[in-house]
C-alpha cells in the first residue's frame, strides 16, 4: 500500500480542498517541464510505427500502433518497460472494483513505484500520477476518435478522410461534480451538496467540454490536443483503406470506454 498511498497524494481527483490545489499545481508544473521531451518521444514512435499502414491484412491496431505510442509518452521514465494489462493502474478510480481487481491495481501501482524508486527519479510520485491519469484516458480517446472517423468514411483511403483538428470522441463517458452552492440550471433547482453527472459520450456532446473547463480543466488538455494533431498528421497521409473487423472492450470497466483490441483490415493502394 505504501506506493499507492504516496501516489494518491499527487492525484487531484483523489484529493479535496488545499491538497487538491497543491496536486493540480504540481502536475501542471511537471506537465510543462516534460512537454517538449514527451512530444519528441511521440513523434519518434509515430515515425517508427507508421510502417504498419503499409502492411496488407488484419492487424490489432491497438497493440501494434496506438498502445506503443501512448505508452512511450506516459512512462514515468523513457527506459521503463511497462506491460499493457488490464486492469491497469487507472482503474484505481473505479468505485466498483472487486477485491481481486483492487489487489491487481495496487500491485501494478506498487511495481511502478518500485521501478521509479530504483531509478532514483525526481518527482517520481507525480510522474506516476501522470501515468495513472493519462494512459487510459489518452489511449481510449485517440482510439475512439480514430474509430469515429474511419467508420464515417467507409472504403475511403485514409488520406481522403476528413480528420478533425480536435478529438471528436472521448473515452470518459461521464464526469461527476458536487454542487458548491444552490443554483438553477436549465430550469432545474440544484442544491448545495447535490451530486451532478454530466454525460460526455453522446451524439450531442460539446467536445470542448471533454477536458473540463475553468479551474478544474484537465492539466493535460493542451498536450492532449498536440498528441491528437500528431496522430492526424500521420494518419492523414496514409493511402490505404481501413475496414474495422471487431472492437473488444473490457467486460467490467466502469471508468473508461477504452478498447482492449481493435482488429482492422488494411488494404494498401
Amino acid at each position: 500500500m505504501g506506493g499507492v498511498l504516496r501516489v494518491l497524494e499527487h492525484i487531484p481527483l483523489a484529493n479535496e480542498q488545499e491538497q487538491h490545489l497543491r496536486s493540480r499545481r504540481e502536475l501542471s508544473r511537471l506537465n510543462n517541464a516534460t512537454y517538449t521531451s514527451r512530444l519528441e518521444r511521440l513523434n519518434a514512435v509515430l515515425s517508427d510505427r507508421e510502417s504498419i499502414f503499409r502492411r496488407s491484412g488484419i492487424v490489432d491496431i491497438t497493440q501494434d500502433f496506438f498502445h506503443p505510442v501512448i505508452d512511450a509518452i506516459t512512462r514515468p521514465e523513457p527506459s521503463m518497460q511497462l506491460e499493457r494489462r488490464w486492469p491497469g493502474p487507472s482503474q484505481i478510480f473505479d468505485r466498483f472494483l472487486s477485491l481481486n481487481r483492487r489487489r491487481t491495481v495496487y500491485q501494478t501501482i506498487n511495481e511502478l513505484y518500485a521501478s521509479a524508486q530504483a531509478r532514483h527519479l525526481e518527482s517520481m510520485d507525480a510522474l506516476i500520477a501522470l501515468r495513472i491519469l493519462g494512459y487510459d484516458a489518452l489511449l481510449g480517446s485517440v482510439e475512439a476518435s480514430f474509430l469515429q472517423v474511419v467508420r464515417s468514411h467507409p472504403r475511403i483511403p485514409m488520406n481522403q478522410m476528413q480528420w478533425p483538428q480536435s478529438m471528436p470522441a472521448t473515452t470518459v463517458p461521464t464526469v461527476e461534480r458536487i454542487a458548491g452552492c444552490d443554483l438553477v440550471l436549465d430550469g432545474h433547482r440544484i442544491e448545495k451538496g447535490d451530486r451532478l453527472r454530466l454525460f460526455l459520450a453522446t451524439d450531442s456532446a460539446d467536445t470542448d467540454l471533454f477536458f473540463g473547463a475553468g479551474r478544474h480543466k484537465c492539466v493535460g488538455a493542451g498536450i492532449s490536443q498536440k498528441i491528437w494533431l500528431a496522430f492526424v498528421e500521420t494518419l492523414s497521409r496514409q493511402t490505404c483503406t481501413i475496414d474495422v473487423i471487431d472492437v473488444l472492450y473490457p467486460t467490467s470497466d466502469f471508468v473508461f470506454n477504452c478498447p482492449q483490441t481493435i482488429n482492422i483490415r488494411i488494404t494498401p493502394i
